[in-house]
């Protein structure tokens, strides 16, 4: 496997921030974003069933209506998101957390497919 191909292969790990409300997985992957005609690559950092957080170049609005996509273990995921959150600086740079918008059943399911419940998710949410 190639150095490149090692960066962008998913990796799981646990982690949380007691702010939030829905399930999530600390989950890193490469993501695109789609703002306006514009697209932004990004990295995940953590998924829920209503959002996701994500390593950006650059920060967007709060606010903001995005469409973003990335790989999950079992196919592609996209969605239509709302920028709800941000991270200005960091060990990682900037962030931003996205609420999703009209999210499929089938998206829970690949969630609950990637970790089991007891080891790796903690309560948490959007992104």
């Amino acid at each position: 496997m190639a150095d490149n191909d090692l960066q962008s292969a998913p990796r799981i790990v646990v982690g949380g921030s007691e702010r939030r409300t829905a399930d999530r997985i600390a989950y890193e992957v490469d993501a695109e974003l789609r703002v306006g005609t514009n697209i932004v690559h990004a990295r995940t950092e953590n998924v829920s069933a209503s959002g996701v957080f994500l390593s950006v170049p650059s920060l967007l609005i709060v606010g903001s209506r995005v469409n973003v996509r990335f790989a999950l273990p079992a196919g592609s995921f996209e969605a239509d998101s709302t920028v709800v959150r941000l991270r200005p600086t960091g060990e990682r740079g900037p962030g931003v957390g996205l609420m999703f918008h009209d999210v499929p059943s089938e998206f829970r399911m690949r969630l609950d497919m990637m970790c089991p419940p007891a080891k790796a998710i903690v309560r948490d949410g959007p992104g």
